[in-house]
C-alpha cells in the first residue's frame, strides 16, 4: 500500500528538469547584455565622448567591461549543453554524422547568411565599406574573402571580415565539428578526463592565453556545457532544493556566495595564465547561478528571455551600429553611460525587427525549414 502511494506521488511530482530552454534563454539574455557593456566600454572606445559615469566611476565601468568578456563563455556554455543534448537525442535514433553536421550547420548559419548580405550591401551603399573590408589586392580576392566570411571560415584562413565581432562564427563552426567527438569521449571515459585534457592541451602549444578571439580560449566553457549536460548538476540541485523551502533558501545563499567567490578570484587571476578557469570553469558556475536565481524572478526572467530570444541577431548586428556607422548617435548624445547601451539596443532591435519583416516578406524561414527537412531525410 505504501509502495503504491509512493509510486502515485512520484507520478504526480515528476523529476525536475535540467537546464530548460527558458533557462538557456535567460543565460543568453545575460550574455548579450554583458556583451553590449563589454563592447561599449573597453578602453579607447568612448573617451572622446562626454559621458557621465556616476555612481560607479569610469575606472569601475571599464573594469566591469573587461570582466564581461565572460559573455562569450556563456554563449559557448549554452552551445555545448545544447549540442550534447542534440547528440544524445540523435543517438536514440539512426544517427548519421553527415546528416547531423548538415542540420546543425543550417540551423546555426541560416540567419547569419542574410544578415551578412544585407549589412554588407548597406555598408557598401553608405561608404563602400564592404569593398574596403574585403578587397585586398584584387576583385577576385575580395569575392573569396566575402565568401569565406559568409561561410564562417574567415578565422581559419585569417581573411578579413566586414564586422570584426563575427569571428565567433568560425568558433561556433569548430565547436559543431568537435561536438560528436567530445560526446563520444564523454560517453566512454567520462567528463573529468575531458576537462583535464582541455586544460592541458592548449598549454602545449601556447605559453599563455591563446587570445581574446581564439577558439581554444573558450573551449573549456564549451566542454563545461557538455559536462553539465552529462552530469546534470542543475537537475540534482533542483531535486535537492525543491524538497523544502529551507533548502531552497540555503541553496540560493550558497550560490550567491559562490558568485562573490568566483568574481573575487576572477579579478585576482591573470587571463594570461588562468584563462580556462576564468572563461571556462567560472563560466559554468555563473550559468548555474543564473539558472537558479535570475530565472526564478518572474519579471527579470521575462526581460532576460526577451533579449535571449534576440541574442543571436543582436550579436550579429550591433557592431554595425556601434563601431561602423552610428557611433555618433550611440555615444555622441552624451548623458549617462547606461544610455549608450540603451541607444545601441534600440537601434539594433529596430534593425532586428526590420530583418524579421524581410524574412516574412521573402518567406525565408519557410525555405530554411524545407532545406532542413530535406537534410533530415
Amino acid at each position: 500500500m505504501a509502495e503504491r502511494r509512493e509510486g502515485a506521488n512520484s507520478r504526480q511530482r515528476p523529476m525536475p528538469s535540467d537546464l530548460t530552454k527558458d533557462d538557456s534563454m535567460v543565460i543568453k539574455g545575460v550574455a548579450i547584455l554583458a556583451m553590449m557593456w563589454h563592447h561599449c566600454f573597453l578602453p579607447n572606445r568612448f573617451e572622446s565622448y562626454d559621458l557621465v559615469f556616476s555612481p560607479l566611476g569610469v575606472g569601475r565601468v571599464v573594469n566591469i567591461a573587461g570582466f564581461f568578456k565572460i559573455c562569450v563563455s556563456l554563449f559557448a556554455f549554452v552551445s555545448g549543453y545544447g549540442l550534447y543534448c542534440s547528440l544524445k537525442g540523435s543517438e536514440r535514433r539512426d544517427f548519421r554524422a553527415g546528416k547531423w553536421y548538415l542540420i546543425r550547420y543550417l540551423k546555426t548559419f541560416s540567419d547569419y547568411w542574410p544578415i551578412v548580405i544585407l549589412l554588407c550591401t548597406a555598408g557598401q551603399l553608405i561608404n563602400g565599406g564592404a569593398s574596403a573590408a574585403y578587397m585586398h589586392g584584387s576583385i577576385f580576392n575580395g569575392v573569396v574573402n566575402f565568401i569565406l566570411d559568409l561561410l564562417g571560415l574567415a578565422a581559419f584562413f585569417k581573411s578579413p571580415q566586414f564586422i570584426g565581432t563575427w569571428w565567433y562564427m568560425s568558433t561556433a563552426l569548430v565547436y559543431i565539428i568537435l561536438a560528436p567527438f567530445l560526446y563520444l569521449f564523454i560517453r566512454r571515459f567520462g567528463s573529468a578526463p575531458l576537462v583535464i585534457i582541455t586544460m592541458i592541451v592548449p598549454r602545449l602549444f601556447y605559453a599563455g592565453c591563446p587570445g581574446a578571439t581564439h577558439t581554444l580560449s573558450f573551449l573549456m566553457a564549451f566542454v563545461m556545457g557538455m559536462t553539465c549536460a552529462d552530469l546534470k548538476p542543475i537537475q540534482r540541485l533542483k531535486t535537492w532544493s525543491e524538497k523544502s523551502r529551507k533548502r531552497e533558501v540555503l541553496l540560493t545563499i550558497a550560490l550567491l556566495v559562490l558568485l562573490v567567490f568566483c568574481y573575487k578570484f576572477d579579478r585576482r587571476m591573470t587571463t594570461k595564465l588562468y584563462w580556462d578557469i576564468k572563461w571556462g570553469l567560472f563560466a559554468a558556475a555563473y550559468a548555474i547561478i543564473i539558472a537558479f536565481t535570475l530565472s526564478r524572478i518572474r519579471f527579470v526572467r521575462d526581460v532576460l528571455m526577451f533579449f535571449g530570444r534576440w541574442s543571436a541577431h543582436l550579436y550579429l548586428i550591433h557592431t554595425f551600429f556601434r563601431a561602423k556607422y552610428t557611433a555618433s548617435f550611440v555615444y555622441g548624445q552624451g548623458g549617462h553611460f547606461l544610455m549608450v547601451i540603451v541607444r545601441l539596443l534600440a537601434v539594433s532591435l529596430l534593425a532586428c525587427l526590420l530583418f524579421r519583416l524581410f524574412k516574412r516578406l521573402t518567406r525565408y524561414d519557410d525555405h530554411v525549414k524545407k532545406l532542413i527537412a530535406w537534410a533530415s531525410k
